[in-house]
């Protein structure tokens, strides 16, 4: 997974995977975003193995589409 720790705009911390199709492009990305209060330092990585594992699924089911 990809985090952005606060880089871009400091508010924000924003976590995502990517989602590809069939033929292994990218179609897309399945994505989290907040702050320091919503998404603390210690769980950063507890939430992105979740994000993984969500992406996983997301593509398995369209995977089944073709």
């Amino acid at each position: 997974f990809c985090y952005d720790d606060q880089e871009l705009y400091p508010p924000l911390r924003r976590l995502a995977v990517p989602i590809y199709d069939h033929n292994n492009n990218l179609i897309g990305s399945l994505a989290i975003g907040g702050n320091s209060l919503t998404i603390k330092d210690n769980k950063v990585l507890d939430i992105g193995k979740i994000l993984v594992d969500h992406g996983k699924m997301l593509m398995e089911k369209i995977l089944k589409k073709f």
